[in-house]
């Protein structure tokens, strides 16, 4: 009757063999989220400088990274046209304010 004593062997050892992978999990886990946490907090600290108001103002890259064509992003805005209301690809509207060329996806007519 091998085959009785064999079934609560192999319970043994996959039991066991769980429990080694379970622990391989958490110190994984755990090491990762100490090797991120730094990381993940200096992306949330870009996004929010991202969004900031100084960022979003097209002055604040015209004086530090020398953006181009700072009047018509101005004059568009003025009309009320922005980014977030315009049919356009993100692509062309880089292209349009930075004059860095691609832009393929153009305005969409509407």
């Amino acid at each position: 009757m091998r085959g009785e004593g064999g079934g609560c062997a192999q319970e043994r050892e996959r039991a066991w063999v769980s429990g080694r992978i379970e622990e391989a999990l958490r110190a994984f886990e755990a090491e990762m989220s100490a090797r991120t946490g730094r990381k993940v907090e200096l992306s949330h600290d870009s996004i929010d400088h991202l969004h900031s108001p100084q960022y979003i103002d097209p002055h604040f890259h015209d004086a530090s990274l020398g953006a181009k064509n700072l009047d018509q992003v101005l004059s568009l805005r003025a009309a009320g046209i922005s980014a977030a209301a315009a049919h356009v690809g993100a692509d062309y509207l880089e292209a349009m304010m930075w004059g860095s060329g691609g832009g393929e996806d153009g305005p969409v007519a509407g």
